[in-house]
């Protein structure tokens, strides 16, 4: 299932493209160092692709995966 339906903020589509652009550069939202807005972001992105509101991302994944791999996650 993919929402394409409009947004406060545009379509789900750019919203989706522009969050690819942010992570696809860096490994972090906002480019090389884990900010706190990754906490929130990374959190949604994980949740809506495991029950299936986007489909799965290569760019999105991969930052993902980069999330679950940081030490404070491993030791939770």
């Amino acid at each position: 299932m993919k929402p394409t339906h409009p947004t406060n903020f545009g379509s789900v589509d750019a919203a989706m493209a522009t969050i690819e652009s942010a992570v696809g550069d860096g490994p972090y939202i906002c480019g090389d160092k884990f900010t706190a807005a990754d906490v929130p972001v990374g959190s949604y992105l994980d949740f809506s692709m495991q029950v299936g509101m986007f489909e799965n991302s290569p760019t999105i994944d991969r930052y993902i995966a980069r999330l679950k791999a940081r030490p404070a996650v491993l030791s939770s």
